[in-house]
């Protein structure tokens, strides 16, 4: 685990991860007719199992729905539950952090990922906002994955993400 913490106001994790594409795609809540798509994608939307069922934040729907927008030949988008299995978690006392998700991206769209959510978020949200954001990110197709956990500002995921770039690229 790598904790990169360097202000009192943010806290950032970095944690070796098991999770994989085909761990994704072996779980019941992945139908079938979509296990190939979630095999191409570089952006992957994950739930969060609550009592064995799939649970997304409040915001995932409209997220995912901004991102699929973007989609190109480079950056494919997709999410781990068939539409008549999509709920939300209605976890939403939460007044400190907006609760993001958790998605599974390749390290090649780290950059145009952070960019879109931080655009996303700042005409969503406006500035001045805390958030809560779990990725997992694959570097290579024969390395592990990592885990970062981010709880702070939207403004301050330029630095911590330009930190995390360096920490990738070691």
């Amino acid at each position: 685990m790598i904790k990169m913490n360097s202000q009192p106001d943010y806290n950032i994790e970095l944690n070796t991860s098991d999770l994989t594409i085909e761990s994704i795609i072996n779980q019941e809540y992945v139908p079938v007719g979509i296990k190939d798509r979630i095999r191409e994608a570089n952006l992957l939307f994950i739930p969060k199992i609550i009592d064995g069922k799939p649970y997304f934040e409040i915001e995932t729907l409209d997220l995912f729905n901004y991102f699929k927008e973007l989609e190109s030949e480079d950056f494919k988008t997709e999410i781990c539950v068939a539409d008549e299995d999509f709920q939300y978690r209605r976890y939403e006392a939460i007044e400190d952090y907006l609760v993001i998700g958790w998605f599974l991206l390749k390290n090649i769209v780290l950059k145009p990922f952070i960019n879109k959510l931080k655009e996303y978020l700042k005409r969503k949200l406006g500035k001045n906002r805390s958030i809560e954001l779990k990725l997992t990110i694959k570097k290579t197709k024969q390395t592990n994955t990592i885990d970062l956990e981010y709880k702070g500002d939207i403004d301050d995921l330029d630095r911590i993400f330009d930190r995390l770039g360096d920490t990738l690229n070691d």
